[in-house]
């Protein structure tokens, strides 16, 4: 469970970083999202890293969770990831909704029967 937690908090740190350096303007335009990528491309790259781990931690931690139920343990890790979740939505949703569903597509990739 303590790495569990660690890797809950990390998702929750990359989440946090992800909708702050990567700024999404509603409505969204896609030349002014464009704009800023080659005018800050060192928060873009950054943002980028950041979407990249925190899309892999939850990623395995979700593959764990499918792959080895084991209990009590698997609901405190649901439970965590519910809550590290509801904290992202409040901060920011869309970045929270592109940080579940790719790491829901690599969990789906990554699975093996």
């Amino acid at each position: 469970m303590g790495f569990a937690l660690v890797r809950l908090m990390a998702i929750l740190l990359c989440g946090y970083c992800l909708a702050t350096w990567l700024t999404i303007q509603h409505p969204f335009y896609l030349t002014d999202f464009i704009l800023q990528v080659i005018l800050q491309p060192l928060e873009f790259f950054a943002s980028t890293v950041v979407l990249c781990a925190g899309v892999q931690m939850n990623g395995s931690l979700l593959r764990e969770l499918i792959q080895k139920p084991k209990g009590i343990r698997a609901i405190g890790h649901m439970i965590g990831i519910l809550l590290v979740f509801s904290i992202l939505f409040h901060l920011s949703w869309i970045h929270s909704l592109i940080l579940f569903c790719l790491s829901l597509i690599y969990v789906i990739i990554s699975v093996r029967r």
